[in-house]
């Protein structure tokens, strides 16, 4: 039997849809459209019965082809415009029924009625949208350019993403960011379209880069590397009237975290301007690329404030920068006697303010460095931290540092921490920090130390298997520590809740006398010297008793007690080592 006809099946489809029957008519009219694709009719009967089962997104994409086909009648400009106006978006609804009413004949009054109507009420919809929208105004809008700029600089400083935050909220912000060229001389490149990354900043930046961070994920192709390779070249050279790389406040910044290869292209590249210009080096060298030069060495950065470098890199036998403020070094290259190679490394640096040094495993086994005769003074010095199998008690032999705040033993697992202490030459009073972890160290040596530490305001001895309760009633019950309000006793498995909720309760102020007590006309407010603890940390503590842990979490706002960490928690109830 030979198919009905694509105009019968339309009409007995069309019946379908004025007696009511929408489910059926629709099936009639996708039929249709399946013989017939290219009929304007056909979709846009398909779209007022979608529209009748309220199915208001299928019917407006059958509305877009009924124009597709047939964009000089109005007909689908018309439907558009209503169910756009359903789906709540009312300036693409204005903008058909505009269309609409230019294809319209001079004589479909009728239309023109309707399509005056459903402009009006996307218009009152546009006005009650604003109208609730008026109390979640930003009130940042109405702030000039110049105080927005402002705003803009100093969340830069805090947060280098900033620019990018500030170009997607609105069109003014936008407008603004992309105006400030100073906000795009922060260039950060990761593996995600880098080349494109580049020319955008240097456009907004008006080919100006101040400070470029690289991400452990980047990676440079071979045959793409003379972008790379010309973006170096131009780093901090800028217009000296723009940018003045001597007295900004923002110096010149390379941090890079990247492999071999990149580092010997980075620093084969660098010109003459960056290498006595650059301030701040932050360098991490990974092993995932062993391909790099092993004779490599750092340029002679001669006006470098802060200079770090970790993981895979060689450090320098001497520093060309005696202006240094800030030095890390945290290689894992071997080294014969590290004590001693980074003593003669600081020797020659009086300004040094921070200093943070990891030791790497010494070629021998053993730090063999040896005592040192010439004494070595670092006026400046306010914080120091010290790490790994060195000869640490060496290194400070002879070593005056009377400005030091701020001192950290972190696992040197072959030095005695008050032995060291007991070594170093520093001014007791301005020891305000003291931080300890992972120390073999005698308890009774370990108090007689601390107490010439009297100002000491933090106080953290963790992973320590020789820490006791004497210690803590020490810092209960003498008067030495007034100023303590930071303390720290993690993975100590030996001290209780007992003398820690005495040590915190030493540190409260003492009660208000009653009324009664004190003659009114003499009264006076009482003035005591010690300081309440602030912060408590005593994760991993298996000693303290659950109900002390309570007590004193009420009494120190910032209070810490985890016993053992979920994935230990769950190895515990399934009875796993």
């Amino acid at each position: 039997m030979p198919p009905v006809p694509v105009q019968e099946a339309f009409a007995s489809a069309l019946s379908l849809f004025k007696a009511g029957k929408l489910e059926d008519a629709l099936a009639g009219f996708n039929a249709c459209i399946e013989r017939e694709p290219k009929s304007h009719q056909l979709f846009d009967a398909r779209s007022a019965t979608l529209e009748r089962l309220e199915r208001h997104k299928e019917a407006l994409r059958d509305a877009k082809k009924v124009i597709e086909l047939s964009p000089e009648q109005a007909k689908g400009y018309i439907r558009a415009a209503r169910l756009l106006l359903r789906l709540g978006k009312m300036e693409r609804s204005i903008d058909a029924c505009t269309m609409a009413a230019e294809r319209l004949p001079t004589f479909e009054r009728r239309r023109r009625v309707e399509i005056a109507a459903l402009r009006a009420q996307a218009l009152a919809a546009m006005e009650a949208r604003d109208a609730a929208l008026t109390p979640l105004t930003c009130h940042m809008q109405k702030l000039p350019y110049e105080l927005l700029s402002i705003v803009f600089c100093e969340w830069m400083e805090e947060d280098i993403v900033a620019p990018v935050v500030a170009s997607h909220v609105c069109r003014r912000w936008r407008e603004t960011a992309l105006s400030i060229s100073k906000l795009w001389t922060t260039l950060v490149l990761s593996r995600h379209k880098p080349e494109l990354k580049m020319a955008t900043w240097m456009k907004r930046s008006h080919s100006r880069c101040a400070d470029l961070r690289i991400r452990n994920d980047f990676e440079l192709a071979v045959d793409r590397q003379e972008w790379f390779t010309n973006l170096i070249g131009i780093v901090g050279q800028s217009n000296p009237v723009r940018l003045d790389l001597v007295g900004q406040s923002n110096p010149v910044c390379l941090d890079l975290n990247i492999s071999q290869t990149l580092r010997d292209i980075i620093f084969g590249s660098l010109p003459t301007a960056i290498i006595d210009e650059l301030r701040e080096l932050v360098l991490q060298v990974s092993l995932k690329n062993r391909q790099g030069n092993s004779a490599f060495k750092l340029p002679a950065f001669t006006s470098l404030r802060r200079l770090e470098l970790s993981n895979y890199v060689r450090v320098p036998s001497e520093l060309a920068c005696r202006s240094l403020e800030v030095l890390v070094l945290k290689s894992t290259w071997t080294a014969a006697e590290p004590a001693a190679m980074y003593r003669r490394l600081i020797s020659d640096l009086p300004n040094l303010r921070v200093l943070s040094l990891k030791s790497p495993v010494p070629a021998s086994g053993i730090d063999t460095s040896g005592d040192f005769n010439d004494v070595l003074s670092l006026p400046n010095l306010e914080s120091m931290e010290l790490g790994g199998p060195a000869n640490w008690l060496a290194f400070v032999e002879k070593m005056e540092t009377p400005s030091l705040q701020s001192l950290r033993l972190d696992n040197c697992s072959r030095t005695c921490a008050a032995e060291l202490l007991a070594t170093l030459k520093l001014n007791d009073s301005a020891l305000t920090e003291l931080v300890l972890s992972g120390n073999g160290s005698s308890e009774y040596w370990l108090r007689v130390v601390l107490s010439r530490f009297t100002n000491l305001n933090k106080l953290e001895i963790v992973r320590s298997a020789l820490l006791t309760n004497n210690l803590i009633e020490d810092l209960a019950e003498k008067s030495l520590w007034p100023r303590l309000q930071y303390v720290n006793f993690s993975h100590t498995p030996h001290i209780t809740g007992s003398p820690l909720l005495r040590l915190v309760r030493s540190h409260l102020p003492p009660p208000e006398a009653a009324p009664s007590d004190v003659d009114k006309g003499e009264a006076k407010p009482i003035q005591s010297e010690v300081r309440p603890l602030k912060s408590m940390i005593i994760d991993g503590c298996l000693m303290v008793d659950h109900a002390l842990a309570q007590k004193m979490a009420i009494l120190v706002p910032d209070f810490s007690c985890v016993y053992m960490t979920k994935e230990q928690s769950v190895k515990r109830r399934r009875g796993d080592p």
